[in-house]
This record gives structure tokens, sequence and C-alpha cells, in this order.
């Protein structure tokens, strides 16, 4: 009797457990479930963003591309890749590489000092900010 008693206890309670833990997750998922990660693709997004640059018809094949890992290579670097991969798909059929040794070069900021860093290491080049922290650096000097 009392084994039937304790084995019951214990299906209740594993149970109970279970519901409990499956609540407790879709209670944290519905907490931090956004509406706006679900609206539209991120390729979309991105390319909406990169769209208002206006790059020279003149351009060579290849364009510099420069982010915040230039400023500090410890600053979310997942983001950063997953960034500079969506640019390259966005702006094909040019090839997007990294580095500032380039006549033009797309840069891709959301650090504070951004602004300070570009004005230090493109002194002789033109900056088109474009919003969402784009920018478009043409190095008007060696």
């Amino acid at each position: 009797m009392w084994r039937r008693s304790f084995q019951l206890l214990a299906i209740l309670l594993l149970a109970g457990t279970s519901i409990l833990s499956t609540l407790q997750y879709w209670m944290a998922v519905y907490q931090t479930w956004k509406v706006s990660l679900t609206s539209g693709d991120p390729v979309s997004r991105w390319e909406h963003r990169l769209s208002r640059i206006q790059l020279p018809t003149d351009i060579r094949n290849e364009v510099g591309y420069v982010a915040d890992w230039d400023i500090d290579p410890t600053h979310n670097p997942t983001d950063q890749d997953e960034e500079y991969v969506l640019t390259q798909y966005t702006l094909a059929p040019l090839i997007i590489k990294r580095g500032a040794n380039y006549p033009w070069i797309i840069g891709n900021f959301t650090l504070p000092g951004a602004d300070d860093w570009l004005s230090q290491n493109f002194k002789d080049a033109k900056i088109h900010h474009y919003g969402y922290g784009i920018y478009l650096i043409h190095k008007l000097g060696p």
C-alpha cells in the first residue's frame, strides 16, 4: 500500500515539476519576445540600411570594410561578422574586403567613439554618414 502511494506521489511531483518548468520557460519567452524581431527578415532590413549608399559607377571591383572591430576587437564579434557577410551579400557583385587600404570604404559603426576614430584615421577623406551607423569613406590621398 505504501509503495503504491509513494509511486503516485513521485509521478505527481514529476508531472508538477515538468508543468512548472514549461510555464517558466514560456513566461521567459513571452517577456523577451519582440514583435520587431519577427517582422521582416534581417537580410531585407540590412539591404534597406545599405540601399541609401550612393556608390559611384566608376568604382573598381573591390571596396574596403571597417567596423567596430577596428576600434575595439572585443566588441561583439558575432554581430560584426554577420553584418560583414550581409554587406558582402547586399553589395554584390562588388567585392567587399576587410581593411582600409582601398579608395572606397564602407564603415559600419555603433560604438560611441566612432566619429573620433574616423576623423583620426581618415584625415584626407570625404566621409558620408547615411544613418544607422553606416558610412561611405572616400580616401582622397594615398
